[in-house]
């Protein structure tokens, strides 16, 4: 029994993406791929230089390049095993999710949706769509109801 357990355990790490490409704009996208960065080997991909660099950077890589139209991505190494896009703006999230979708083979694409409303925007880029709005109602009206 021990010796499954073992072995499921194995599969699963081995089955769990290990390169990881954070694209995103904030300090909260840094603090997201900081995060990941403890279980996940990351790079960080930002427009904002000032995110690049820093006490924060120090267990992930870092890129830098320009997101407006996405054309900045395929200078970069994007052989990874999943993408995460979590910029502040659904234009900027958009350009990013289709450049890596259509570049590079990753095996998954986590974007981030700031308007509930373009949720099916994203849909066929095979993408998982996680909205803000979303998540934290959930959290809010728990609150709400506790008080």
């Amino acid at each position: 029994m021990v010796l499954g357990d073992a072995r499921r355990r194995m599969n699963d790490v081995l089955a769990r993406p290990r390169k990881t490409m954070v694209v995103g704009t904030s300090r909260e996208a840094q603090t997201l791929a900081c995060r990941l960065a403890e279980d996940f080997d990351v790079t960080f991909v930002s427009d904002q230089e000032e995110l690049l660099t820093g006490d924060r950077t120090a267990d992930f890589d870092t890129e830098y390049a320009a997101l407006d139209d996405g054309s900045d991505l395929s200078m970069l190494d994007l052989s990874v095993d999943a993408a995460v896009v979590a910029a502040g703006r659904d234009r900027i999230n958009m350009l990013a999710a289709q450049h890596i979708r259509t570049r590079c083979d990753v095996d998954r694409l986590v974007v981030r949706v700031n308007d509930p409303s373009r949720e099916s925007a994203f849909a066929a880029l095979d993408a998982e769509t996680i909205c803000p709005t979303d998540v934290l109602e959930p959290a809010i009206r728990s609150s709400l109801d506790d008080s």
